[in-house]
């Protein structure tokens, strides 16, 4: 028979270490707390499934919990090749460029081909 438990307590038994997690939902049904709690609970090399992943992945992706994403966020219809930077590189890209052109859009067009 099914038990209830608290989240914390269910998170601390079926979620371990390498193991692949869907905390699906849409808008205010998102397992926000869920994710918080997995990452409180410092779990690591997870799996993360999400048809649209969210704040809750970003958190649990920069908490260090994920070791890979899967998603259909990948540029449907068709397939984008993906370059990843971290944010505070990206920033710093963007203000270094920004100084030196004036703009921000010149330097998206010349560095990841953004035409505006």
């Amino acid at each position: 028979m099914a038990e209830l438990v608290g989240l914390a307590e269910g998170i601390a038994a079926l979620v371990r270490d390498g193991d692949t997690v869907a905390l699906e939902g849409l808008t205010h049904l998102i397992p926000v707390r869920a994710g918080q709690e997995i990452v409180r609970q410092d779990r690591r090399d997870l799996t993360l499934v999400r048809m649209t992943p969210d704040i809750v992945y970003d958190q649990m992706i920069g908490a260090g919990c994920a070791r890979r994403l899967v998603s259909v966020e990948r540029g449907w219809p068709v397939p984008l090749e993906l370059e990843e930077h971290s944010h505070a590189g990206m920033a710093n890209a963007y203000a270094k460029r920004a100084d030196r052109a004036g703009n921000v859009q010149s330097w998206l067009a010349e560095h990841i081909g953004v035409r505006g």
